[in-house]
């Protein structure tokens, strides 16, 4: 059942292009396809390592709450003495001709 089951999930007409086979993508078979080797990985994983301070994250975290209650206040500001700011049924008074 488990064979039957990985047979289908690796068949090629799913994975591969037409006319091509597992053994035409093997490493070896040939010589001008270069595939990546997992050597390559020594160098990204320490980058990612590098985590961000305490202090970059409150100072982000600040900036971004600075410009939301900015764009709050303002928008209140501008929509305060509008009347579809208090009362919604006006925003479909004359709907869909407005």
């Amino acid at each position: 059942m488990l064979r039957f089951v990985l047979d289908k999930f690796w068949d090629e007409s799913i994975w591969l292009p037409e006319n091509t086979t597992w053994n035409d993508i093997t490493p070896g078979s040939n010589k001008d396809i270069v595939y990546t080797d997992y050597r390559h990985l020594l160098y990204p994983p320490p980058l990612a390592v590098d985590k961000p301070s305490t202090l970059v994250k409150f100072c982000e975290n600040m900036w971004a709450i600075t410009f939301y209650v900015y764009s709050f206040s303002f928008g209140l500001y501008v929509m305060w003495d509008k009347e579809w700011l208090w009362n919604i049924d006006h925003c479909f008074i004359g709907y869909p001709h407005q």
